[in-house]
């Protein structure tokens, strides 16, 4: 598989240049044994995988709307209630590209009749 690297993942999201690169490695790592446990194309791998990271170093980023000094107040986005993957842009390519390729987990549910 393809590696990808610190420089490819700040290429595609700026907004990371801030980020330590010993978090984005750590985050790297542990999206690369995400995306192994996969039977993705080769050649999608290292996409899944940088975009999973981003994802990863993106949650936790809230933009901040409003802010006051005095009642020492801040408000936060809440990305619409957007949970998991669909809460950072990255998060709902990866998924995108996950159902693209047939490997999106199966959803179980639980059938019952009522007699």
């Amino acid at each position: 598989m393809a590696e990808t690297t610190i420089e490819r993942i700040r290429a595609t999201a700026s907004h990371l240049a801030a980020v330590p690169d010993g978090t984005l490695a750590l985050l790297m790592e542990d999206a690369a044994l995400e995306v192994s446990k996969l039977k993705a194309p080769e050649e999608y791998k290292e996409k899944l995988v940088r975009y999973l990271t981003i994802h990863f170093a993106s949650v936790e980023k809230k933009t901040v709307l409003k802010e006051k000094l005095e009642g020492l107040e801040k408000v936060y986005a809440d990305n619409d209630g957007a949970k998991g993957l669909a809460s950072t842009v990255y998060g709902a390519e990866y998924q995108r590209m996950l159902d693209d390729l047939g490997l999106s987990p199966k959803k179980v549910g639980l059938n019952l009749m009522v007699l």
